[in-house]
């Protein structure tokens, strides 16, 4: 059995188990070359990170995953916000700021927590308003008074 027909085999059962991305795999594939010319250009980490214009913290992160797993280890299964954001959670930031336009994000984020009890920022809940085309404008929200400041 070829190097080239085992490589593409543990892609396959890795893609199954886990459902990879071809971003994953193409991200798994420039980290594996990218180890493979540090070993053969004989150079520090540092100098070879300089080199290449590679963050050192990157190199350190991938390395033992890469030592330990091989191609596997170097699959990305962190889960960030994207994964949180469901289309049923869009949907309910649409339906309250439909009902109630001036509730805030951070009012929006604490509704989500109780109901879908998945923490998700103020500054997400914004963005996910400004891609639905409903975010607030800039400055004072109109409907709500000021203070006024006695003497």
């Amino acid at each position: 059995m070829t190097w080239e027909a085992l490589f593409i085999g543990v892609i396959f059962i890795a893609v199954i188990a886990q459902m990879v991305t071809k971003k994953q795999i193409r991200k798994m594939k420039q980290l594996e070359k990218m180890f493979t010319e540090h070993q053969k250009s004989g150079l520090s980490v540092s100098k070879f990170c300089k080199q290449k214009g590679i963050h050192e913290s990157l190199f350190y992160y991938w390395k033992p995953r890469y030592e330990k797993q091989k191609e596997v280890g170097l699959i990305d299964r962190r889960k960030g916000v994207n994964y949180k954001v469901t289309v049923e959670i869009k949907d309910y930031i649409r339906e309250i700021k439909k009902n109630n336009r001036l509730k805030s994000g951070s009012d929006i984020a604490k509704m989500i927590k109780k109901k879908f009890r998945t923490v998700i920022s103020d500054f997400h809940v914004q963005r996910i308003l400004k891609e639905l085309g409903q975010n607030d404008p800039v400055g004072r929200k109109t409907g709500k008074r000021l203070k006024k400041i006695s003497d």
